[in-house]
Formats: structure tokens, C-alpha cells, sequence
């Protein structure tokens, strides 16, 4: 899902961001 995110808002950097950061907090989370 995040990387058809990614894909559909290619121009919109925030939602990357945001997703990149999400994706981060959840490795921590289950470390």
C-alpha cells in the first residue's frame, strides 16, 4: 500500500515523507 501511495502522489513529497516515517515508527514499534 505505501508504495502505490507513493506512486499515485509522486509530486506530493509531504505524503512520501509521511510514509517513509510511518514505515520507520513501525520497525521500531516491533523492535
Amino acid at each position: 500500500m505505501i508504495y502505490m501511495s507513493f506512486v499515485k502522489n509522486d509530486n506530493q513529497q509531504l505524503t512520501v515523507l509521511d510514509s517513509t516515517f510511518n514505515l520507520t515508527e513501525r520497525r521500531k514499534t516491533n523492535s
